[in-house]
């Protein structure tokens, strides 16, 4: 008849419980006493210090009250001129985007869709490169599907087969 003695395991259960349990209240009562005796020295220090002690210790907080709110300050101003900055930069973006669409629009006002013999490509491969321009400038000034028909002929590989 073999079996598993428990009691063994519980007992040292209960102990270990039990010492945590006292560990952790030994540490509240330490850690309190720790405070206690800190602040009894400190109040004892400062009933034995000097008025003029006292003047400094009092002068010093100033200081430092002092430091922190020109400290904050500055930070608040230097917060202000990133948002400065950053609305500028914004304010500039916007302006660059309205000059390339008022340029955009310059462009197909007043350059015609006919070309000079001049601006006739020679070779198939700048035919090509100079028709997708024209269709990316075409896409890009937003223009209604009937004139996108007038490009047709450009898009087609076919129309540039008498330059070879």
């Amino acid at each position: 008849q073999y079996g598993i003695n428990i009691g063994p395991m519980i007992i040292g259960w209960v102990f270990r419980w039990l010492r945590g349990k006292l560990d952790i209240w030994m540490g509240g009562v330490l850690s309190r006493a720790y405070i206690r005796r800190k602040a009894e020295r400190k109040e004892a220090k400062k009933q034995n210090m000097t008025e003029e002690e006292k003047a400094e210790r009092k002068m010093a907080k100033a200081e430092r009250k002092a430091e922190r709110a020109a400290a904050r300050e500055r930070e608040v101003e230097e917060e202000l001129q990133r948002y400065k900055w950053r609305a500028a930069q914004i304010a500039k973006m916007k302006e660059e985007e309205l000059q390339r669409k008022e340029m955009n629009a310059q462009k197909t006002e007043s350059s015609p869709q006919t070309s000079s013999s001049s601006d006739i490509p020679t070779d198939k491969k700048h035919a090509m490169a100079a028709a997708a321009e024209l269709r990316r400038d075409h896409q890009s000034d937003n223009v209604d599907d009937n004139d996108k028909n007038s490009y047709t002929e450009l898009n087609s590989e076919t129309a540039f087969d008498d330059l070879d």
